[in-house]
């Protein structure tokens, strides 16, 4: 009895250890294997970034000699000169006609440590690419592009009476170059919090002197959080603090150093290469990481989930969107009719 009961279940069994013998994805019986490419793998740890913003820019310079001001035109004079530069900020340009006894208004630096101070703004756009370590750490570089702007800078220390600094730099242009290292810090559900650290270099394309103004470097600290959409996309946001210091020679007088310390907003996305190859077969419709003929696919695109629990395209079932409109619709009926009044008001 027992031998007549197991019989049905025995030829199930064997019914479907047949048709896996005729499978061709049955022929892959171990994970390892799988055919993969190696090459599809090392590109998977390099990550590509791209992110706009916007920044907000804090101007400060020491004046180490005096200022004359000549209506609304401003003079950099040395001790004892009787002549200036003009533009000292990003262009200077020397102008023997100055005369200091014909100033409305002139007031020595050496002695009040008169300064400059003013805002100014930009718009960054920056790509990168890093390498991501143990999972964790980050190591890689960008290159991005500048556009930005100096408002009119105020005199401080004396120099109330001097009036604005008229600025020069309505719109200018710049690269930067930079390298970069981070640590993620924080991991909850979809998002990631890293910090890193970028140190670069400027250059100044338009509206600064070349051979009289020096760059030098900026270092920036900033948090990068990031939203992950699936394994191999992301957006990001990340704000960031920045120091940036350059140095303007005039010949006559010391170098001339100007702080910028920044504050910037940016965000972007970055995507990985994926380390499977979107499944060919058009009538597939495993949402799955799945292997036919021996190779691995995946049935999401780039940005969906690759492995999902339940199922990414249908996540809820359909008796329980069609209860929900059952429930909408009884609701609508019980609804009470609306009373009209005096004046269709209720």
């Amino acid at each position: 009895m027992l031998l007549l009961a197991a019989a049905p279940r025995l030829q199930a069994q064997e019914g479907e250890r047949r048709m896996q013998e005729k499978s061709p994805d049955s022929q892959v019986t171990k994970l390892e294997d799988v055919k993969r490419s190696p090459f599809r793998g090392i590109l998977n740890r390099i990550t590509l970034g791209g992110s706009v913003g916007y920044g907000m820019n804090h101007y400060r310079q020491r004046i180490p000699g005096s200022v004359v001001r000549q209506g609304t035109q401003h003079y950099l004079l040395s001790d004892g000169s009787p002549a200036g530069y003009q533009h000292w900020l990003n262009q200077p340009r020397f102008n023997p006609l100055v005369v200091p006894g014909d100033a409305d208004e002139q007031v020595r630096g050496d002695t009040t440590a008169l300064r400059m101070t003013g805002m100014g703004n930009s718009l960054p756009l920056s790509l990168d690419v890093h390498v991501v370590l143990a999972d964790r750490f980050r190591l890689g570089g960008g290159l991005g592009f500048e556009l930005f702007s100096i408002n009119n800078l105020d005199f401080k220390n004396d120099g109330e009476l001097l009036q604005q600094y008229q600025s020069s730099v309505k719109t200018a242009m710049a690269w930067r170059w930079y390298g970069m290292a981070g640590a993620r810090i924080i991991r909850w559900q979809y998002w990631d919090h890293t910090v890193d650290f970028r140190l670069g270099k400027k250059n100044f394309l338009s509206k600064f002197d070349q051979a009289a103004v020096n760059e030098g470097l900026f270092y920036n600290l900033g948090v990068t959080m990031e939203r992950h959409y699936s394994e191999y996309f992301r957006f990001t946001f990340r704000p960031s603090l920045e120091w940036h210091s350059f140095t303007t020679s005039t010949g006559d007088l010391p170098e001339l150093k100007t702080n910028v310390p920044s504050l910037y907003l940016q965000a972007g996305i970055s995507i990985n290469y994926p380390r499977l190859p979107r499944c060919p077969m058009n009538g597939c419709q495993t949402q799955l990481e799945h292997v036919h003929y021996g190779k691995e696919f995946r049935g999401q695109p780039l940005h969906r989930w690759q492995n999902p629990k339940y199922g990414q395209n249908h996540p809820e079932l359909q008796r329980n969107l069609r209860r929900r409109k059952d429930d909408t619709e009884q609701q609508l009926q019980k609804r009470p009719k609306r009373r009209q009044g005096f004046l269709w008001f209720r």
